[in-house]
């Protein structure tokens, strides 16, 4: 009995050390607040690409990482939309607005 609940507690303090943080948001474009899809969403720690992800139909996106760092930043991009870097602190779901720029 002691050495199955010892087990058991040492998987859920397993668990804990291996917590994710979870990065999630919408993209819509700034003049019509339609939600924009197929953007580019890459997760930059020290400016290097970690993670990345596209948002969805609806424009919502979502990246898992262990821990957060002060570095961290989304790189956000999407042909026909400026790109924008937006620093990340993982309080909350972000909301993103391109703003758009015709190609050249």
């Amino acid at each position: 009995m002691v050495r199955t609940l010892f087990l058991l507690l040492s998987f859920f303090v397993g668990m804990g050390l291996r917590a994710q943080t979870e990065i999630t948001g919408t993209v819509s474009d700034a003049a019509t607040g339609v939600p924009v899809a197929g953007v580019s969403v890459v997760l930059l720690r020290n400016g290097n690409p970690l993670k990345f992800t596209h948002s969805n139909a609806k424009g919502a996106f979502s990246l898992s990482v262990g821990r957060l760092q002060r570095t961290d930043s989304l790189n956000i991009s999407c042909l026909n939309y400026a790109q924008c870097r937006l620093g990340v602190n993982g309080t909350g779901p972000m909301k993103i607005r391109l703003k758009a720029e015709p190609l050249i």
